[in-house]
């Protein structure tokens, strides 16, 4: 097969001895991994991976409950199915997706949500390395519901990129608030492994 784009949870506890890695990539799942390529989506868990893997452990990792692939031209538009399937995989795991059409093609809808990806670094990295979204917090929560310390890091991590905040308030939802900020770094190209997003 060619390299292909997968949404997978991140396995590991982050230490020396078991350091962050995808799921099914480095557990034993699949025999066919002979490099991968990944960025994760800050302290929330999951991490969109390339590998070139063979028909069977493609076919593996597509059908667990929790993996999701993206097709391997990334130039075609959504159709409806898709923007159906992509909007439930990634509100599932925090990322707004409302914003999804089938005016989107692969590449471009890709390209905000690894600048989400890029922005929820920065902000774990500030933020101790502790999810934005710990129990009673959700993508509907609104900036001002969040503690004072939250907000200042999401802040620096704005600054930090070299992001507006200028539409961003208090009533602002994370929803919104993360959409905007990606939107922001959709023109930054994104390499995983020589694979061009």
């Amino acid at each position: 097969m060619a390299a292909r784009l997968y949404l997978v949870p991140i396995r590991g506890t982050g230490t020396k001895a078991d350091p962050f890695a995808p799921k099914y990539f480095t557990d034993g799942s699949l025999t066919s991994v002979t490099a991968w390529s990944g960025m994760d989506y800050g302290s929330e868990r999951w991490m969109l991976v390339v590998s070139d893997l063979s028909s069977t452990d493609d076919s593996f990792v597509v059908a667990q409950p929790d993996g999701f692939g993206l097709p391997t031209d990334l130039t075609q538009p959504l159709n409806a199915a898709q923007v159906t399937a992509v909007h439930a995989k990634l509100e599932a795991i925090n990322l707004p997706a409302q914003w999804l059409t089938t005016s989107l093609t692969w590449q471009s809808m890709l390209r905000i949500v690894l600048g989400i990806f890029s922005f929820m670094q920065r902000f774990s990295a500030l933020n101790g390395n502790t999810s934005l979204f710990p129990t009673g917090i959700s993508l509907n929560t609104t900036i001002n519901q969040l503690s004072a310390s939250v907000r200042q890091n999401l802040s620096l991590a704005a600054q930090d990129l070299g992001l507006s905040t200028a539409s961003i308030t208090g009533t602002t939802t994370l929803r919104a608030a993360l959409k905007d900020l990606g939107t922001q770094l959709q023109d930054q190209p994104y390499h995983l492994n020589g694979y061009s997003i």
